[in-house]
């Protein structure tokens, strides 16, 4: 980012305003959390947006609960292994993050819990070793320990994370599911059948344009 990050910055801000705009016309609960490139003057956009509109929980390192679920949300993510580490503004180093996640598990204690609740994780970095975090062109997997080590001590029901966009897919654990809902970006998203948990996977297919093709072939452009 460099010399290029007070543009980016006024970029993102730009377009995180249109993409809310047109989320409010949804009139659902949207729950989101940051990724490794916002910035904290994005991020404090986000505070803003969640704080002004009933229907946006931003979930930056907190926890959300509506009706039957408690979503437990965080956008940080550990030093990158594929490339630069800290390269970007959402990165934190580990013994960071694990003092972090320690905290949420901490405050999701303190909340009194039906059986009827649902816990979701919504996590930008997805755990390390899944199917959720594997890069096939490096062939290695660029997921989170400290998210790994955390989702092992609290009884989630889904883990919902991105950040690996080569890595739209999911599994489960036991009782616990799994899903990477792929890169919007790539045109690619997900839904979710709670009752039975079916993964169903889906892709825009966009028109060609000159943003795809420079997005898609990025590291040519650099």
């Amino acid at each position: 980012y460099t010399k290029y990050l007070k543009e980016f910055t006024k970029f993102q801000i730009k377009t995180a305003i249109k993409i809310f705009k047109i989320l409010t016309k949804l009139n659902k609960p949207i729950f989101f959390t940051h990724g490794n490139s916002e910035t904290n003057e994005v991020r404090q956009i986000f505070e803003k947006i969640a704080s002004e509109n009933d229907n946006f929980f931003y979930l930056g390192n907190s926890i959300e609960k509506l009706n039957n679920l408690l979503v437990v949300g965080y956008g940080f993510c550990s030093p990158a292994e594929y490339r630069t580490p800290l390269q970007t503004p959402g990165e934190k180093e580990e013994g960071q993050i694990k003092i972090d996640l320690f905290k949420l598990e901490k405050k999701l204690d303190t909340i009194e819990q039906k059986e009827d609740y649902r816990i979701i994780g919504l996590f930008h970095e997805p755990p390390k070793d899944t199917s959720l975090d594997f890069i096939p062109e490096k062939s290695i997997h660029g997921g989170s320990e400290m998210i790994k080590e955390h989702i092992m001590k609290v009884h989630y029901d889904i883990i919902l994370a991105g950040h690996i966009h080569e890595s739209q897919n999911w599994e489960k654990s036991n009782s616990l599911l799994l899903v990477n809902p792929g890169a919007l970006v790539n045109g690619r998203y997900s839904i979710i059948n709670f009752e039975n948990s079916e993964v169903y996977f889906k892709k825009i297919v966009f028109p060609f344009s000159i943003k795809g093709l420079i997005y898609h072939r990025r590291n040519i452009f650099e």
